[in-house]
């Protein structure tokens, strides 16, 4: 080879190495028409190599951009879910905000509904404490509690019971002594009286009609209770023992004593 034929092969690389490859194929055609057969003959295992970099390039090149294009749907389809889980959490917080709201709206209209309700209770209770010391007749104050003393009607102890269940109150139930004496002097000197205290269930075992527990005060006139005949199961006030305790027939009729409810 020649020194022009060198220079030729050297100059066809410059533009192929300079040039793309459009450019690269109409100069080789003007190349073709300027140079001998040989030497373009010479250079085509080069070009060859080019135009196979240069379709591999465009392959890198094409798969490059799909794969950038992939990347940005998957960039869009993240995007996408964040902007809807975002939506999502303010409304459920927007939610609670509510429910929390109707919760509290709740809370306050029940705690009026229950201080109104303590309202009215109190109103009551106060009005229940004043009708339970507005004690009227037929009862009367004696000592520190209201009596009411028959003066006429004698009856049985049953009868009596039922009696004094209707003038709103019980037969005289004493809690003590003091009780006991205050009652005394109000009393007829020639007449018995009938109290709550009565041993019907069990004998010798003696309980307040009041409150069905076990009399806790007694007085008993001296011998009592005897329960004479065995037949006596019913306390009274005897005249004849200053008006202290004994037991007798519980159908014998007699005067009595009632104390009004409240007392209990």
């Amino acid at each position: 080879m020649n020194i022009r034929s060198v220079f030729f092969v050297l100059l066809v690389s410059m533009f192929i190495l300079l040039g793309n490859g459009e450019n690269n194929c109409s100069e080789l055609i003007n190349l073709q028409s300027l140079c001998r057969k040989y030497c373009l003959q010479a250079i085509k295992p080069a070009l060859n190599k080019m135009q196979d970099l240069q379709s591999k390039l465009d392959d890198l090149k094409n798969e490059s951009m799909n794969s950038f294009t992939k990347f940005g749907k998957l960039i869009d389809l993240q995007n996408e879910k964040f902007v809807e889980n975002f939506a999502n959490l303010r409304n459920e917080t927007e939610t609670n905000k509510y429910v929390e709201q109707k919760l509290q709206i709740a809370t306050e209209r029940i705690q009026q509904q229950l201080q109104q309700q303590d309202v009215k209770f109190q109103q009551k209770l106060n009005n229940l404490e004043v009708r339970k010391t507005l004690v009227g007749p037929p009862y009367q104050k004696i000592g520190s509690k209201y009596y009411y003393i028959e003066e006429s009607s004698e009856v049985n102890w049953f009868e009596a019971v039922n009696k004094c269940l209707a003038l709103g109150g019980h037969l005289a139930s004493f809690k003590n002594k003091m009780e006991n004496n205050a009652i005394k002097h109000k009393l007829q000197n020639d007449k018995d009286y009938w109290i709550d205290i009565n041993d019907l269930a069990k004998e010798g075992e003696y309980v307040s009609i009041a409150t069905g527990r076990r009399a806790t005060y007694f007085d008993w006139k001296s011998g009592e209770p005897n329960n004479w005949k065995d037949i006596e199961n019913c306390v009274e006030l005897n005249r004849n023992g200053n008006f202290q305790m004994n037991d007798d027939t519980c159908s014998k009729n007699q005067l009595f004593i009632c104390e009004h409810r409240n007392e209990l």
